[in-house]
């Protein structure tokens, strides 16, 4: 079982990184003489460790005795099938995202290993946890930050008889993404032991919420408004100084609703019709102004009573 591992290892893993194999090794490992080295391997190895396959194919000759029960086997493995599928989901700047990786549709299939690419440049993966598929299963991943890419390869003594959740993906969006965006997690490879199903496999786009690209004061809502209304405005920068207060037609000041240091991000404050010492103002037209560094933008509200 532990030469299994070292192949799925081999398979994630550039052909020259820490999880190599040398040359004796490699020419081994093909155990299913398909002239590659695959998850199917493991998945042979597996089981022939428990007693399911007498030989290898790679080594089986037809008048074998053995041959025969070897074939009724890979009989089963030839018509493997399995449709791939990348979840959905939305994320914000700073935050972590977890994305599901299922696999449906399954026939004839002990391994599985797939190639995931995403943009590195506004998320990065921080874990993978092992899905309900992958219980009790040979499960491997290596992940490059750098480049944007996540292999992942699964070897079975025995036939996956369910479809469900292979893997858990753990993503971190980049703190300085800005505005929103979607970003695409594609499926470049998908083997279902040695068939290619790459074609079938669904790939998936992520909604990132970044950082606001400027300050911005939204429209109050309700307009008018009675007994308050909330208002929305947005911050591009941590520890930006905001000010929001609401003035009278006059211009005096009624009441400040914010003055205090704010992080980047969409933020709301609720007005309830109050002046300063908390007193209920009267029916009519108001002011409200946000200022923060440059920026400095007023408007309109109406209090009905």
């Amino acid at each position: 079982a532990y030469d299994a591992s070292l192949i799925l290892k081999y398979v994630v893993n550039p052909p020259n990184g820490p999880d190599s194999l040398n040359s004796i090794q490699r020419q081994v490992a093909d155990v299913s003489g398909n002239g590659a080295i695959m998850a199917y391997d493991a998945s042979l190895i597996l089981q022939y460790v428990v007693g399911l396959i007498p030989k290898f194919p790679a080594g089986a000759a037809p008048s074998d005795p053995d041959a025969m029960v070897l074939q009724r086997v890979l009989a089963l493995h030839k018509t493997s099938s399995a449709v791939f599928k990348v979840g959905s989901g939305s994320g914000r700047h700073g935050e972590r995202l977890t994305i599901p990786l299922e696999v449906e549709s399954m026939t004839g299939v002990v391994s599985l290993q797939a190639v995931l690419n995403f943009d590195s440049r506004v998320m990065k993966i921080v874990d993978i946890e092992s899905g309900g598929i992958a219980i009790g299963k040979t499960f491997v991943w290596a992940k490059d930050n750098q480049s944007g890419e996540l292999r992942i390869a699964l070897a079975s003594s025995s036939l996956l008889t369910s479809g469900g959740t292979l893997a858990l993906i753990i993503f971190e969006i980049a703190d300085d993404a800005r505005g929103t965006e979607s970003s695409a997690i594609n499926v470049t490879q998908v083997l279902a032991n040695e068939s290619d199903m790459t074609n079938s496999a669904q790939s998936a786009v992520i909604e990132i919420i970044g950082k606001p690209t400027s300050y911005q004061l939204f429209e109050n809502y309700p307009n008018p408004f009675n007994p308050s209304t909330t208002i929305q405005y947005q911050v591009p920068d941590d520890n930006s100084l905001v000010r929001l207060a609401v003035y009278n037609t006059l211009g005096q000041l009624v009441k400040i609703l914010v003055d205090e240091r704010k992080d980047a991000g969409t933020h709301v404050v609720q007005w309830n019709g109050t002046d300063e010492r908390g007193a209920l103002v009267g029916s009519g037209v108001y002011y409200y102004r946000m200022q923060a560094g440059n920026f400095a933008q007023s408007k309109k509200l109406m209090l009905l009573k």
